[in-house]
This record gives structure tokens, C-alpha cells and sequence, in this order.
């Protein structure tokens, strides 16, 4: 694969073009604010099963087989012709790394497959069918070299190195998911509970033990010794030392698919149905964090059909059934940037932006060219209702170039605050109309208009 770049640059940008800039001057909030990723973006496929980061990009399982993301674009890994089983629920694709040098993706009938670098292709590493296997396959558990695969008829070790099965155990038994516990035991839920396995997969104790009790995914909180576990119809409950209890509220009876830390004191559930909410950890409380019907405020998934939440430093990836993928800026700071003395509200409308050095970020205002510094929380305005600002760029030679509609172009010195104004710099005798400026990678300016041919000032100096 290629070297991409990090996706969050992008998701930046689309950050601010939401952004409406009509507050004080200053005003910090915190929010969140979504974009969804869907076909029409790219996305193989609008259900999406498993989304997770490795090696600084997001792949993401969908029913056509492996996506990765790097910001700009989405690229495509098919793992199969069309010799796919149907079972259960249907075709059921996942993508799995324990945070090392492995990426895995499988399917529910029972193919695993590992990423190779060199080819950048997914290859076949084991199929069910050698084993004479007919169970489903659920998850998978890397540690080592051994890997551990829970299928519908309990659950198998195999050796990472000669692909050689080193146990088998729990038969008969739905296991879903598994992870590392304490020290050389294993934490598996499924059918019937939660269990802690010895080395040779015996139950050595069973920590949450109900009739009926179906469990979809675990969350361990080693700090706090609990354990979160999200099940399918009865929603969360919480093991710590030896008590178990359930969490209360209108998720207590939701199909619940993934659970995740978000921060400090909280963590995201994902419910297949009713969408993502946050469980404050001290409390045990929940509250709705999105759905795709939400009241005002709250950003919208486009579906509730949540399978899997990624959290990212200051983003939360959320895979759906027919929704693709839903990502927030989680607890953005913005900055929103008035000038007070301006009561008209329609003065303050930004239609341009760029960045500049120190701090300094320039905006094409209405009624002025605005200087926001973001280290000093500082605004300074300059050509002063001089013309309606469209557009701004930098030169680098340190000239801000500023137009807008029947404005003329202005030169402005950022240093001095000392411009030049150029009535028509195509010779026209009206004022050039100019509604974008942008410098090149050479350090040219270009400005576009309506009323003259496209202009290239050459290093921002001569026409």
C-alpha cells in the first residue's frame, strides 16, 4: 500500500465549513459535529460490521469485503469470489488487530485471513472446512503466537506459527467474544454468560452466569477492576469483585454491540437499534449520545443500527447497518470569532480563510479583512468597510491579497497594516469583481472573478 496521509486533516476542514461564526468574539464551545461516510463517499458498502486504526489509517469491514480510509479516500480489499456462505444472519465480515504487526479479516463461515504488506493484499491463512469445522465463526484473539477463534460450537486454539490446533474446548457451547484476563487466563461471553478459561480453555470460574443471558462484547476497566459486558436483549451490566449488576435505564433491554472508553469517566455502547450512549463510569447512568432520531443539539447517526464504535484521540467512528460509517469530532474547542462592535449580524458572515504565521488566522468578513490569533485570543480588523471581503491568501513575502465583489484587489502589508489597492488589475474600468485567491505551490498568486480572465501574480509580485 501506498504511504497515505492521516485522515484527520480532512475531517478538519469539513469541521469548519459546518461551523457558523456568529458568537462572541473568543467564545469557546465544546460540541460534537458528524460527517457520514456512505457509497457515494466511496464506501464499498453502507453496512459496515467493524471499524479500528492500524498503522495510522481506519479500516473498516463492510459486506463487500475491507475498506481503509487515509483521509482523502477509501480503497477497496475483496476477500472472495462468490462461494460466500449464508449463515445466521447472512454474510458477516470482520477486520481484527491486537494493536501489533497483524491485521486479520474474516467471515462468519469460517475464513481468516492476514494482511500481507508486500502484496498489500488480504491471504488466505485458514478455512474451517480444512479443520472438517461447520460451526460459525464469531471473533478472534491474537496473544503470541497463539490464535484463539470462538465459533458457535466453543472455542479452538490454533498456532500462529505451524497453524497447528493446539486446544479445543467448550463444545456445544455459542462463544462470541474472548480477550486476555489477568495472567495466562482468557475471558470469554457467549450463550449462557461470562467465563474465565485456564490455559488448556477449561472453565476455571464463571463470573456471570444466567439463563437466557446472551453476551455480545466485553469491556474490562483494569484500573477500576470492572467489567462492562453488552449483551444481546438485556443491555449492560457490570461485574466488580464478586457483584454484578445491571445497568439501569432505557438501554437495560438493547441488543448491545460494542462497548468502548471514550475518556476519563465515561464509555460509548453501541445498540444495535437505538443507536450510541454514554455510560458515566462512576455513576452507572446513561444518557443518549446519538441516534438517528435526536433532539436538538445532539448530532444524528443516519441509522441506529450500530455494530461497532471506534475511538480515535478526537474522534468517534461509528459503523452501522446501512447507515456506512458516522464520524464526530469529539469534544472539538472551537472558536467562533465576532467583532462586538458590528450589530448587524449579516456583517459578520466569513467567507474566506487562511492561515498565516504566529498564531494568525485571516478571514474575508463583509465589512473588513479580520485577524484571529488564536495563542493570544486576540482580534484585530483592518480595511475597514473598505469592500465586502470574498477571498484572502498569503503571499510569502508576508502580503495578504484580499478581494471581493466589485472591490478591486487589495495588497494589505500584515506586518505594517499598510496596503495597496489595485482598481482593476485586468486593466477593466470597473473594479475587478474577485471571488477566490489561493497561492501555489511555487509561491504564485491566482484570482478568479467575474468580469476579467483568470490572473497569475507571479511569487505575489509582478502581473
Amino acid at each position: 500500500m501506498n504511504a497515505m496521509r492521516i485522515y484527520s486533516r480532512r475531517f478538519v476542514v469539513m469541521i469548519f465549513l459546518l461551523v457558523n461564526i456568529l458568537f462572541a468574539n473568543g467564545t469557546t464551545v465544546h460540541k460534537y459535529y458528524s460527517y457520514g461516510f456512505d457509497v457515494s463517499e466511496g464506501l464499498s458498502s453502507n453496512t459496515v460490521f467493524k471499524v479500528l486504526k492500524w498503522q495510522d489509517f481506519i479500516w473498516m469491514a463492510t459486506r463487500q469485503g475491507i475498506d481503509v480510509y487515509d483521509g482523502y479516500s477509501f480503497k477497496h480489499y475483496s476477500l472472495f469470489g462468490n462461494d460466500i456462505r449464508t449463515l445466521r444472519n447472512g454474510q458477516r465480515i470482520s477486520v481484527y488487530t491486537n494493536g501489533g504487526n497483524d491485521l486479520w479479516a474474516y467471515t462468519d463461515n469460517g475464513r481468516i485471513y492476514q494482511y500481507d504488506v508486500r502484496s498489500d493484499s488480504f491471504r488466505l491463512f485458514l478455512d474451517f472446512e480444512d479443520f472438517h469445522w461447520t460451526s460459525v465463526l464469531n471473533s478472534i484473539l491474537q496473544i503470541g503466537t497463539r490464535l484463539y477463534i470462538c465459533t458457535s460450537n466453543g472455542i479452538n486454539c490454533i498456532d500462529l506459527q505451524d497453524k497447528g490446533l493446539l486446544f479445543k474446548g467448550l463444545g456445544g457451547l455459542d462463544i462470541r467474544c474472548a480477550q486476555s484476563y489477568d495472567d495466562n487466563s482468557l475471558l470469554i461471553g457467549g450463550i449462557g454468560g461470562m467465563f474465565v478459561l485456564t490455559d488448556g480453555l477449561q472453565i476455571s470460574r464463571r463470573l456471570l452466569s444466567m439463563d437466557g443471558l446472551v453476551v455480545e462484547t466485553m469491556y474490562v476497566d483494569n484500573l477500576a477492576k470492572h467489567i462492562y459486558v453488552g449483551c444481546e436483549g438485556s443491555g449492560v451490566w457490570v461485574y466488580e469483585e464478586g457483584r454484578v449488576s445491571q445497568i439501569q435505564g432505557v438501554i437495560d433491554n438493547a441488543i448491545v454491540r460494542s462497548i468502548v472508553k471514550m475518556d476519563e469517566n465515561s464509555l460509548l455502547v453501541g445498540c444495535d437499534g437505538m443507536g450510541v450512549y454514554k455510560i458515566d463510569i462512576d455513576k452507572h447512568e446513561c444518557t443518549l449520545f446519538s441516534s438517528d432520531i435526536v433532539p436538538s443539539g445532539v448530532p444524528a447517526l443516519r441509522t441506529s443500527s450500530v455494530y461497532d464504535i471506534l475511538v480515535d484521540k478526537d474522534f468517534v467512528w461509528v459503523a452501522s447497518f446501512l447507515g456506512g460509517v458516522t464520524l464526530f469530532r469529539k469534544d472539538a474547542d472551537f472558536v467562533l470569532v465576532r467583532d462586538e462592535e458590528e450589530k448587524v449580524s449579516s456583517a459578520n458572515f466569513v467567507h474566506g480563510v487562511c492561515e498565516g504565521e504566529n498564531g494568525d488566522v485571516w478571514m474575508a468578513f463583509n465589512f473588513c479583512v479580520g485577524c484571529y490569533n488564536y495563542l493570544d485570543n486576540t482580534f484585530r480588523k483592518y480595511l475597514y468597510k473598505k469592500a465586502g471581503f470574498l477571498s484572502v491568501a498569503l503571499d510569502d513575502a508576508g502580503y495578504l491579497w484580499c478581494g471581493g465583489y466589485n472591490s478591486g484587489v487589495y495588497r494589505l502589508n500584515t506586518k505594517t497594516g499598510h496596503y495597496d489597492f489595485f482598481h482593476s488589475l485586468s486593466g477593466n474600468k470597473e473594479k475587478d469583481c474577485v471571488f477566490s485567491i489561493c497561492k501555489d505551490s511555487l509561491g504564485n498568486i491566482w484570482l478568479g472573478g467575474m468580469n476579467f480572465d483568470l490572473i497569475k501574480v507571479q511569487g505575489g509580485g509582478n502581473c
